[in-house]
């Protein structure tokens, strides 16, 4: 009975959290939804109790993606400069699990299969021992992902905080979609000026 209380308590934690993180990003404007979208990925990571956080889009070919947002606990590397222009090829299977709108869960970097010797290689140089990217879908279309990094321990995540997870994913994929309405057509407007 405890457990359950405790597992109903989390549970709605995390709800609680979602709806604030919507509330945030609804509420601010082009120049402040960088620093909204850092925030609520720093309140999830703390709250999920994992090392690192991110943001990825994909292209428009879907060929390479890019860190865009990212957030790291106390003590943890920053890899957002460096994981740019990546090519999809190489992480076939969580890449392409998550282009197919799919969970990529990985407990173990370290039991990652040969074919996967890339991606592994990169998951170990930047110290990550487990992870899940979780699609981010605008208008039917998965257009990148919500990536969580374990480093100092291995783990896996329960169905429950995985559909947590991906309702959070799709609220930040639509405050990154407003963000790129909202430039393209500030963009727009010079032009027309």
């Amino acid at each position: 009975r405890k457990e359950t209380e405790e597992a109903l308590r989390h549970r709605h934690a995390f709800e609680q959290l979602i709806t604030t993180i919507s509330t945030r990003l609804v509420h601010v404007g082009l120049h402040q939804m960088d620093a909204a979208l850092d925030e609520a990925l720093a309140d999830l990571g703390r709250f999920a109790g994992v090392d690192r956080t991110y943001l990825f889009e994909f292209d428009d070919s879907r060929d390479t993606m890019r860190n865009t947002h990212e957030w790291c606990a106390e003590g943890i590397q920053p890899h957002l400069s460096e994981l740019q222009d990546l090519a999809v090829a190489d992480f076939p299977r969580v890449a392409d699990q998550v282009r197919q709108g799919r969970l990529a869960q990985v407990p173990r970097v370290r039991d990652l299969p040969p074919e996967e010797a890339a991606a592994k290689r990169e998951f170990e140089r930047e110290g990550i021992r487990s992870l899940v990217l979780i699609p981010t879908v605008c208008r039917g279309k998965v257009v990148g992902f919500l990536g969580l990094d374990s480093v100092r321990t291995e783990r896996t995540w329960s169905e429950e905080m995985v559909g947590l997870l991906q309702i959070t994913a799709n609220v930040l994929a639509g405050a990154m979609e407003r963000r790129r309405a909202e430039q393209d057509l500030r963009d727009s407007e010079d032009r027309y000026r």
